[in-house]
């Protein structure tokens, strides 16, 4: 391969990789805007039912009767014989009706929490409840019945703020008022406005989105390192001789090793993702703790729901970052083993856990099960790399041609110890291959999926490594709808 080609291949699997990672984290960050929308939503269509119940309270009892003075003073749009009754005593009282007693609630909101209620309506009786352009817009979506309720982040006075409407439909108790407007029964009226600042779910959604990059950014930064290493590793052994001939091989095992480390990439976001989640949540935690100290609001109960959250947190911590520590440390095996021809002392069930920690992803993606068979203890000293390319060719081998669409397959690894020799009996229940394709799957270059990721050398790299570097051999069974195993004869270093 020409230092051309090579570059043209290297660039073209990094920009593969980058553009899988990119797609993956602009699917994240859309997926964390949309719950930010949803978590406003429901803000806001919290606040708006505590207002709609208090006003049916007020309409049940047909308003209420409070002291006027300079806050309250009697409402003009309220038409109404006894509305400001004198108690005996000369106290001046005036009725509260639902709207009067709405804005009244909106004013105590506003200041205590920073909550921006308003009530309207296209028709309104009292000015102050005319609709700006965004409300009016809701509200005569209301009347021709296309929307229920409105929600959306708004830019205004340099933040962003959720704003909320839902419609006020005409009850029996609302008629004492607003039937001179012409309303019925079942009618809408007007709606309920909520406006409040969505900077904290931002910010919260800003930390978020950092950590999802973050781990992207580790998760691209491994495999490109690892493309990266391997084809420069291939580029500076290879002979111009050697390299027309070997090339194809290394195209297979690189195929192999590419869907590894996709694979567990995909995998170690997974437990990071959530660890991000979690020190979010420890975070959260302790600056409700810290407020409530400051505060002295801090009660007994608070501090026990805080720690159980802390405690949650934490363990959630601990197993997801070990999770990730593991599969690192599989990949890293494995992509060591598989680029050395030194024999090293391995506990081969260990070494299977390996290898099939790195393929989880896509042997779960594809429906592929797996068991091993293998006493605990079997120690070998071996060439592990070959051994892990022998075992990531037969994995990749099923998972292109065992399963049909739908079906669930099962791998069986069976080692066991014959002295000079070790017995791998590699087995799937897929759907097995006819007799004359089954005599010919070790030649190289023969593949039943030309132009859909077959080389036609998986097979043919296991049995040169079966019968050559290993000077053992290799033999399969195989029908149409029974499978297809492969028994291998290792001879022991």
């Amino acid at each position: 391969m020409s230092a051309q080609i090579f570059s043209r291949s290297l660039v073209a699997q990094l920009a593969l990789w980058t553009l899988i990672v990119a797609g993956s984290l602009g699917m994240m960050v859309y997926q964390a805007n949309e719950t930010v929308a949803d978590i406003a939503r429901i803000q806001g269509s919290d606040v708006f039912r505590i207002v709609r119940a208090v006003r049916a309270w007020n309409a049940k009892h047909g308003g209420v009767l409070v002291e006027q003075d300079a806050d309250t003073p009697p409402n003009p749009y309220l038409v109404l014989k006894e509305r400001d009754p004198v108690t005996v005593s000369g106290r001046r009282l005036t009725t509260l009706n639902p709207s009067y007693m709405t804005r009244q609630l909106a004013d105590a909101i506003r200041q205590d929490a920073g909550i921006l209620i308003h009530i309207t309506s296209l028709k309104p009786i009292n000015p102050a409840n005319s609709p700006d352009a965004w409300e009016a817009q809701a509200l005569r979506a209301f009347e021709t019945g296309s929307i229920t309720e409105k929600s959306e982040l708004v830019a205004q006075d340099g933040q962003t703020l959720t704003r909320y409407i839902a419609p006020l439909v005409t009850q029996q108790a609302c008629l004492q008022c607003h039937q001179p407007q012409g309303y019925k029964v079942g009618d809408i009226r007007g709606g309920i406005s909520v406006s409040l600042s969505a900077e904290p779910l931002l910010a919260a959604m800003r930390q978020q989105v950092l950590g999802h990059a973050a781990t992207h950014l580790a998760a691209w930064l491994l495999v490109a390192l690892a493309l990266v290493g391997f084809a420069v590793d291939r580029q500076r052994k290879a002979t111009e001789l050697e390299r027309s001939n070997k090339m194809l091989a290394e195209d297979a095992k690189m195929a192999a090793l590419g869907s590894m480390v996709a694979g567990v990439a995909h995998e170690v976001n997974t437990p990071l993702g959530v660890c991000v989640t979690a020190a979010s949540l420890l975070e959260n935690a302790q600056r409700g703790i810290a407020r409530q100290l400051a505060d002295a609001t801090l009660s007994q109960q608070s501090l026990e729901a805080e720690l159980a959250i802390i405690g949650e947190a934490a363990s959630i911590l601990e197993q997801n970052l070990q999770r990730a520590a593991k599969l690192i440390r599989s990949f890293k095996q494995i992509a060591v083993d598989q680029n050395t021809t030194e024999a090293r002392e391995v506990n081969v069930r260990d070494f299977l856990d390996e290898i099939l920690t790195a393929y989880h992803n896509p042997l779960k993606k594809a429906g592929v099960k797996t068991r091993i068979e293998c006493p605990e203890h079997l120690a070998v000293t071996t060439d592990a790399g070959a051994f892990a390319q022998i075992v990531t060719n037969l994995l990749q081998n099923t998972l292109l041609h065992a399963a049909e669409p739908g079906q669930e397959v099962l791998v069986r690894i069976a080692v066991r110890d014959l002295g000079h020799q070790l017995e791998m009996v590699y087995a799937d229940n897929g759907k097995g291959m006819a007799a004359e394709v089954a005599k010919r799957v070790f030649e190289p270059f023969f593949t039943t999926k030309r132009g859909q990721g077959g080389s036609g050398l998986g097979l043919n790299i296991v049995y040169n490594l079966a019968t050559q570097r290993f000077k053992g051999d290799i033999a399969l069974d195989s029908a149409p709808g029974r499978g297809a195993t492969f028994t291998l004869h290792l001879t022991k270093d």
